[in-house]
């Protein structure tokens, strides 16, 4: 079979002032994966939305279009939706993204009635599901009516004129092997977002939270189960993106739900304190710190001190609050320990 040309966006209201972007990794993780799995894949990694417009007016061909779904691009993806089936029918477009309510079949049935050119939707952890979803096209030549009894449960759609919610049949595969996935920074897959001075590095160490707090779905969505990726290309990413990346203000992201909250953390810590002395990179680091503050809390602290601040998570004084939305507060005296 031909090549088949992917686009897989995570698209954003650009800013044309100072405000820095983090890069699209969501989605250059499952373009990476994807050509590590597949052969005659090519794949187009998009932030802004004017690239998206002009991709659908060139002359080359596309079959998939892949767009990441959160709240704050929600209404974006469902412009573009209906834009792509305008003009181009037979691109095949799917979602992915934890901004849906899993348990409802309602709201399942709602994604697709506000988008309206919307075929699929990847539920869960993208890479493994996505691969198998395009897989499985190219198995029944893009043929999209029979793929349903290969691809993944966590690939779903519509029947729009019975309104019947569709189900792929086949095993989920997942969660994700982070030990053996491939790295969009070091395929240099993101090397035009590191060359933008709009966009900052955003890193990934471990996928998943172990806390299910009832107003974020971060540890419900990929499962509470913490994995980690191979702390030696943790350490190649930094070193690559310090000497990559053309952000003015040397800000880096660090995606974690719970930084610190494995010994090697520190270990990070001090290789990011080591780029910053050699090279100047990162200035500053945008983290989400582990919920309880203990030595390695400390220690990080210690090694970041400039860098960054640490946050100390107290959610509310209200225990009545506190049990509603499946929170503890940590003791005074770590507070007391951290803020000394």
């Amino acid at each position: 079979m031909k090549k088949i040309n992917i686009i897989l966006a995570d698209l954003a209201y650009l800013s044309l002032d100072e405000f820095i972007h983090p890069l699209p990794l969501n989605v250059g993780y499952i373009g990476a994966y994807l050509k590590q799995e597949l052969e005659n894949i090519n794949i187009t990694i998009i932030k802004d939305p004017e690239e998206l417009i002009s991709a659908l007016e060139d002359a080359q061909e596309y079959h998939v279009i892949g767009l990441s779904n959160y709240d704050w691009n929600m209404n974006l993806n469902s412009k573009f939706l209906r834009l792509i089936k305008d003009k181009h029918p037979h691109i095949i477009t799917v979602m992915g993204g934890p901004n849906i309510d899993i348990d409802s079949e309602e709201s399942l049935k709602d994604i697709f009635h506000s988008n309206i050119g919307l075929d699929f939707y990847v539920i869960g952890e993208g890479e493994y599901n996505f691969k198998r979803l395009i897989q499985s096209l190219i198995e029944k030549r893009m043929k999209t009516k029979e793929i349903w009894a290969i691809i993944p449960q966590a690939i779903i759609g519509l029947d729009r004129n019975k309104n019947v919610l569709l189900r792929g049949a086949g095993k989920d595969v997942g969660p994700c092997d982070l030990s053996t996935m491939p790295s969009p920074y070091l395929t240099g897959l993101l090397d035009k977002f590191l060359g933008n001075p709009l966009f900052a590095p955003i890193i990934e160490t471990n996928r998943g939270c172990p806390f299910n707090c009832a107003y974020c779905y971060w540890g419900s969505s990929i499962n509470s189960k913490i994995r980690e990726f191979r702390l030696e290309t943790v350490f190649e990413e930094i070193d690559y993106a310090s000497r990559k990346t053309k952000n003015p203000v040397k800000l880096l992201f660090v995606a974690d739900a719970n930084f610190g909250i494995f010994k090697r953390d520190v270990e990070i810590a001090q290789i990011l304190r080591n780029a910053h002395d050699k090279t100047g990179f990162p200035r500053s680091i945008y983290i989400y710190f582990y919920k309880f503050t203990d030595e390695k809390m400390l220690r990080i602290a210690e090694l970041l001190k400039e860098l960054t601040e640490i946050s100390m998570s107290k959610q509310t004084l209200n225990p009545k609050v506190l049990q509603l939305i499946g929170r503890k507060n940590m003791p005074d005296e770590q507070y007391d320990l951290l803020h000394n």
